[in-house]
């Protein structure tokens, strides 16, 4: 926190003047606090400001700003309602309140005295906050039906790829009901498909918040991070979603596409070892029950059985081409080597004849005597060997580009090198269980949350990812 060390120093005399922000570090900085939408604003009695990100604070006390009695009363009670402004829990607001009736300045009393009458008078009527907004139960419910409504309609759009139409309408669910994880799960694939990463990706992670052991969202922040060149970040987010959805088809293929495209390096860092070995032990698990739909692992997808065999057969005969290939490929550096070494040898004999053509005559005058004939064949082998080293690199840069051909030869790559997003199919669907299916539109009334890992339903909000059947005998995990 060295860059908060000049506020500290300006404000140290000030403590006790205005607001005192205290970090979660410890640090106490005091001044006129002032909210932005990603923090707050400090200004010290000096009139030096400073910006705050909102997940530093600890908490913020009310001091004793400059000014008369009436003037430092208003600031005080301002700074309480901004300190509130910030909080969920009712019961804290209370107890704010109460605190501030005790020791706060006479000239405030009063008025601070109506605003806890108000928050009490909430919380009788048991009121939540939604948004920045404090709602009867009842309304909560009106405005997430009203929410879940639009997102509804916004999915249903976005299935015919009319995802201009649909963007205004998750907006709105959101605006209504920020915490919406049907919303915002929409929104990050909508906004992935239009290649918008990094908005997309703080959808999804805001759909992790309120639902942070949901599968298809732990996916595709693996997805996006990769594509960020985050990579250990990603294989993060795959070990966590195939530990809360098992036999994830999708999950692991991604997670195969991931595997494979880590450096030797990279393949020895911790999350690629846990994630490797939750893989293979998931993967052994998939591939019986993959089998008997006539499935099997090839690289990153699946394919059938007669393709299974006719790959592996196009597969054997690309390897035997690589392999004669690589033998010529070395052949052709062995030899590249060998005429580097005689191209040295050829040029420091040349200029050793270069350097010994120089003669001085009786009176102590230089001259230049003709280069032997020698000097000549010389020149002509040196020419040679650099036309033969050219046509080398030249061959080697053909059998290079051939090796390419011929790996593309397989109808079917083991690898393409891009993981997929869990798109419509992944969305979550949270219903609250006080809440009357009358409020939701007729499509989505039978549609309830599933559990983490559960077989999906192709046609409702509430599906999952695309996964194999589990074996019957396997334990069903809990729902969330």
């Amino acid at each position: 926190m060295r860059w908060i060390a000049p506020i500290i120093l300006a404000a140290a005399a000030t403590i006790g003047m205005g607001e005192v922000v205290t970090l979660k570090d410890g640090t106490r900085v005091a001044g006129t606090v002032k909210r932005t939408p990603h923090g707050w604003q400090i200004t010290t009695a000096d009139g030096s400001v400073t910006k705050i990100d909102a997940s530093q604070v600890q908490s913020i006390e009310v001091g004793s700003p400059p000014g008369d009695d009436s003037q430092r009363a208003a600031q005080r009670l301002a700074s309480l309602r901004r300190t509130v402004d910030n909080l969920r829990d009712i019961d804290q607001i209370i107890e704010r309140y109460t605190r501030f009736l005790e020791t706060g300045p006479p000239d405030a009393i009063d008025e601070a005295k109506q605003e806890l009458q108000l928050w009490q008078q909430r919380k009788a009527q048991g009121m939540l906050k939604v948004g920045q907004e404090w709602v009867t139960p009842q309304r909560r419910l009106e405005l997430f039906a009203e929410s879940l409504t639009a997102a509804h309609e916004a999915r249903e759009l976005m299935k015919q790829n009319r995802l201009t139409e649909a963007q205004p309408l998750l907006v709105g669910a959101l605006r209504v009901h920020p915490e919406n994880v049907t919303a915002l799960y929409l929104r990050g694939v909508l906004l992935y498909q239009r290649n918008q990463l990094v908005q997309a990706r703080e959808s999804f992670e805001a759909a992790a918040q309120v639902l942070p052991d949901h599968a298809p969202t732990l996916n595709n922040l693996g997805v996006i991070v990769w594509r960020q060149n985050r990579h250990t970040a990603a294989l993060n987010y795959y070990l966590q979603a195939l530990q809360v959805s098992k036999l994830n088809a999708q999950i692991l293929n991604n997670t195969a596409e991931a595997l494979h495209a880590l450096s030797g390096e990279q393949s020895k860092h911790a999350v690629a070892q846990r994630l490797s070995r939750a893989f293979l032990e998931q993967e052994s698990q998939l591939q019986p029950v993959m089998a008997q739909q006539g499935l099997y692992r090839w690289g990153a997808t699946w394919v059938q059985r007669e393709q299974l065999e006719q790959l592996r057969e196009i597969e054997r005969q690309i390897n035997a081409k690589l392999a004669e290939m690589a033998a010529q490929y070395d052949e052709a550096e062995a030899r590249i080597g060998t005429i580097d070494q005689s191209i040295k040898e050829t040029e420091r004999s040349m200029r050793r004849i270069e350097a010994q053509s120089y003669v001085r005559d009786v009176e102590g005058r230089i001259w230049r005597v003709p280069y032997p004939s020698v000097y000549y064949d010389l020149e002509r082998d040196l020419r040679d060997l650099r036309q033969e080293r050219n046509a080398l690199v030249r061959s080697l840069q053909t059998l290079r580009e051939q090796a390419r051909r011929v790996q593309q030869d397989l109808p079917v790559p083991q690898y393409t090198g891009v993981q997929q997003l869990i798109g419509l199919e992944g969305t979550p669907l949270m219903i609250p269980q006080d809440m009357s299916p009358d409020l939701l539109p007729p499509a989505m009334r039978a549609a309830t949350q599933p559990p983490a890992g559960s077989p999906p339903d192709a046609d409702t909000p509430g599906s999952d990812a695309p996964q194999a059947e589990e074996p019957a005998e396997r334990e069903e995990p809990a729902s969330q």
